[in-house]
């Protein structure tokens, strides 16, 4: 293609993805974790910061309500923001496709091939609930997206002047979600090489263009860094032990077992193809259910296209290898390493976690495209053929999915209605993760004393049930559990239990005592909301 069909072409993918994903905006802010702390945001209508693991969203979420308002659009409700929060999500992943796209062009040299790359990428599962949702890891996306495309054309114009902007973006997409920081280190090897031959001249310039991002990216990290934990009160010399705590519940999700080597392959099926069950615990539980054989059958017939791209993508990286110097062959393997680097949150976090596939199904999706542009002609139609099927079978499965979610009434929202009319301002409440206590907790509980049991620890657990305990006697108000009580020791365990360190003991009073006010059916499931007794003061 000519560059101004090439132009037309990346217009053509912004355009259409983000019709596609302001079209497709969910009705099921539960269906990904996180879409509901935007509405921190519409109840407090202030600049705020998160953790460190997604520190800008609340700012991403202020400026742009701000600016819709400046516009003349206020929502009128709670599900109004979140669905004003989506269409910042879209737009940002409409973006992310066209950056996706400038890098995969610069890459291949190819238009059609660059959109393919962008396509695969868009229609993931991943990538399409968020998208369509209002969860933390698009702005972080869009940063790092913008940061790689625009360092490729900084360095095939030679505007090197320009490349601290590309740091300061990658400054930006650590501190908007803070995974998405680890393209970085693939973007500076594509700074200093390929060393074909790296002469001296080459090499400087190399190393200066690296040097004008890493100023960029330092400037980025102190400027928002600093304004942040200023304003959270923490002083300068504290701030650089602030910058390297790992947020989230790290010592809960955190650290490297078998079982998620194991689980990196039914993850990225899930993600890309939903070809893995949402209830997925592992293959040993798969197996043993009653639909065990059929998903297996099917996870093996998704994956199967996927391998015939990794054989045919592995077999130019082999001839690269073959025919490489041994100073190219040092640039691969770092570049390998590099590549590997987004794909590591998953290994200490959770390998089925959607928003952590985000990066590395682009990386697959580019590099599945660039391994097109170097591979022979009868394996390269035979590889285009592969990765047009797998667009197919994204847009046959997902598109669908996320067209009911985006027509249905949100799911369990009446229950959380109900649920608010059962409870009272001076009630301190218990509740869990299931959709109910969370849409009732965005919704309506700000005025409650609320414990986010899965989010806390033994001692705070037990301190808190102390303190509302002698509140709730002061006010009049009822001590109230939300599913928790409900739960057997067996699905206690694994995460309570063994992850968060609660013990199953810890509410044997509570259980014995309860008096069951409402039941709510939460799909095969029965939830109950509880008071127990307060006891003598």
């Amino acid at each position: 293609m000519t560059s101004g069909r090439a132009k037309g072409v990346a217009v053509a993918v912004f355009a259409l993805s983000l019709a596609t994903f302001l079209g497709l905006r969910s009705n099921d802010p539960c269906s990904v974790d996180g879409p509901l702390r935007c509405l921190d945001v519409y109840e407090r209508d202030a600049l705020e910061f998160h953790g460190n693991n997604h520190l800008l969203y609340p700012a991403w979420v202020l400026a742009w309500s701000r600016l819709a308002r400046a516009l003349g659009l206020s929502p009128m409700g709670p599900m109004e923001f979140v669905h004003l929060t989506q269409a910042l999500d879209a737009w940002l992943a409409a973006s992310s496709l066209l950056f996706a796209f400038i890098v995969a062009r610069r890459a291949t040299g190819s238009s059609r091939l660059a959109f393919l790359a962008s396509v695969v990428l868009g229609l993931s599962r991943a990538f399409v609930a968020h998208a369509t949702n209002a969860a933390e890891p698009m702005p972080g996306f869009f940063c790092a997206a913008a940061a790689v495309a625009l360092q490729v054309e900084c360095q095939a114009r030679g505007l090197d002047r320009a490349l601290p902007l590309a740091g300061f973006l990658y400054g930006l997409a650590l501190a908007s979600y803070q995974s998405m920081v680890l393209v970085a280190p693939i973007a500076a090897l594509l700074l200093l090489g390929p060393p074909a031959p790296l002469g001296a001249v080459v090499s400087r310039r190399g190393l200066r263009r690296l040097a004008w991002v890493a100023g960029g990216g330092l400037a980025a990290i102190v400027l928002v860094y600093g304004f942040a934990y200023s304003r959270e009160g923490v002083p300068v010399r504290a701030m650089p032990a602030r910058f390297l705590r790992l947020d989230g519940g790290a010592s809960v999700y955190g650290g490297v077992k078998l079982s998620r080597f194991v689980n990196l392959g039914p993850g990225l099926l899930r993600n890309l193809l939903s070809a893995v069950p949402e209830d997925y615990q592992g293959v040993r539980a798969l197996l043993g259910r009653p639909d065990g054989a059929r998903s297996v059958a099917l996870a093996l017939l998704s994956a199967a296209p996927l391998a015939l791209i990794a054989a045919l993508a592995g077999s130019v990286v082999g001839a690269a290898w073959r025919y490489a110097t041994k100073r190219r062959r040092t640039w691969y393997a770092a570049l390998g390493v590099a590549g590997l680097l987004p794909f590591v949150p998953l290994l200490v976090w959770d390998p089925l976690y959607d928003k952590l596939w985000l990066q590395p199904i682009a990386i697959l999706s580019i590099g599945s495209v660039v391994a097109v542009s170097r591979i022979d002609r009868t394996r390269r139609r035979l590889l285009v053929a592969t990765i047009l099927v797998t667009a197919l079978a994204e847009a046959w499965v997902n598109l669908p999915r996320a067209s009911a979610e985006s027509r249905n009434p949100t799911p369990f929202l009446v229950d959380a209605d109900l649920l608010a009319q059962s409870v009272q301002e001076d009630d301190a409440v218990v509740l869990n993760f299931d959709p109910i206590s969370m849409l009732w907790l965005a919704f309506h509980g700000s005025r409650n004393r609320t414990l986010v049991l899965p989010a806390s620890t033994k001692e705070e657990a037990t301190g808190w049930l102390l303190r509302s305990r002698a509140l709730c006697r002061q006010r009049n108000g009822r001590l109230l559990f939300i599913g928790v009580l409900d739960m057997s020791r067996r699905s206690w365990d694994p995460f309570l239990g063994d992850r968060v360190g609660i013990p199953f003991q810890l509410l044997d009073a509570e259980r014995r005592e309860r008096k069951v006010l409402r039941a709510f059916h939460l799909g095969t499931e029965t939830i109950t909301l509880s008071e127990v007794p307060l006891g003598p003061g």
